[in-house]
């Protein structure tokens, strides 16, 4: 149950990616969202989605994962992610049975970073939010600094 919970507060940072893009690229992204279990809540909002602003940035431990919106659309943001995490509580029982749900690319491989034991902490912001993954064994942080690495150059091929 934790690392569902986990999956929704990365997953919510995983919507976030759409707004760094290139047109053509986000609106994939935007596609491939709305077949996320998890993501699916947010890639609806069409205004939120346009106005959201995600960057990944490598720290020691892990990643700093900063995500922006304007402030007349943080309750739309916090609403946004308080759905999610309801939602990811109520896949916890087809994880457990070990049913497939279909996540994006991004949920996945943040799925993966949590089972192969990273941790992460959120902090709420007067505009949104930062979301630090991180661990202590070095073997997890070459994976977390890896993922952070592929969406940074998706990100700069995108542009």
């Amino acid at each position: 149950m934790k690392s569902l919970i986990t999956l929704a507060a990365l997953a919510v940072a995983a919507c976030w990616t759409s707004t760094a893009s290139a047109a053509t690229a986000a609106a994939d992204h935007v596609d491939e969202m709305k077949e996320c279990a998890v993501c699916s809540v947010m890639a609806g909002d069409g205004e939120l989605m346009k106005h959201m602003t995600w960057e990944i940035h490598k720290i020691g431990p892990g990643m700093l994962c900063i995500t922006s919106v304007p402030a007349d659309l943080k309750d739309s943001f916090d609403a946004a992610g308080k759905k999610m995490m309801e939602t990811v509580a109520g896949l916890a029982a087809k994880f457990q049975a070990g049913e497939q749900v279909k996540l994006c690319s991004f949920c996945q491989a943040m799925a993966e970073l949590m089972q192969a034991g990273a941790k992460q902490e959120s902090v709420d912001t007067k505009t949104g939010s930062i979301l630090i993954v991180s661990s202590t064994d070095p073997a997890v942080i070459e994976k977390i600094h890896a993922h952070a690495d592929k969406f940074n150059e998706a990100e700069a091929a995108a542009h």
